[in-house]
């Protein structure tokens, strides 16, 4: 009774252990999923003309941001080592820029005008893998790259720099089956996302906004 007792806790033990070859990163990764780009301001700018007097005479003011919007995103990691992979990245974010009026010198009342505005980037990035607890995957993320902006239409367009700080996990559903599909995770991740150059007014600066995504991702 003993020893049939002992094999089966042995038998327990063995079914709850993950083999080493599913903790294994995949030498490739493939995802594919949505983004959340979060809202962040565009630089402030006045309409000013000379007076009689040469003095600088304000006509009126506009704030600038981008607001929130949303969009695809595509992904291919690299296994480098076992907890560092290489990722070549890019995203299409459909959101708007507005510019509020405010302080007309003929005292038009407050207005709000919008212009739909396309982001894409492409980023590579360097991600380290953290401690593993079981199907649970956490990881961090630094990297940076090229930026476009252009409105509906393009009456205007620019480049810039994209870069990101990020941390986000992997849930690993399927990790030794046969085919395409045998690997497969749900990745969520939380980004800060900082841009300089781009569609901008007044000064040049650099904006920071919070990013969110979550896709599927394919392992080989």
């Amino acid at each position: 009774m003993t020893k049939t007792c002992a094999f089966a806790v042995y038998g327990v033990l063995l079914a709850g252990i993950t083999p080493a070859s599913a903790q294994t990163t995949p030498r490739v990764e493939v995802t594919v999923g949505g983004v959340l780009a979060g809202a962040t301001t565009a630089g402030d700018i006045n309409a000013t003309l000379l007076d009689s007097g040469n003095n600088p005479l304000v006509l009126f003011r506009t704030s600038n941001r981008i607001a929130t919007g949303s969009g695809v995103e595509g992904l291919v990691s690299l296994r480098l080592r076992n907890r560092w992979l290489v990722e070549l990245g890019g995203t299409w974010v459909k959101t708007d820029l507005e510019s509020r009026i405010t302080g007309d010198l003929e005292d038009v009342p407050p207005l709000t005008a919008t212009v739909g505005l396309h982001q894409i980037t492409v980023e590579a990035s360097l991600v380290y893998r953290l401690a593993r607890r079981g199907r649970w995957d956490p990881f961090t993320r630094v990297g940076g790259g090229w930026l476009r902006e252009l409105t509906t239409g393009r009456a205007l367009a620019t480049n810039g720099f994209s870069g990101n700080v990020s941390g986000g996990i992997k849930y690993w559903m399927r990790e030794s089956g046969p085919g395409l599909f045998g690997r497969l995770a749900i990745r969520a991740e939380a980004r800060l996302q900082v841009r300089r150059g781009g569609i901008t007014f007044g000064e040049r600066a650099t904006r920071v906004s919070p990013t969110f995504a979550v896709g599927l991702v394919i392992g080989r």
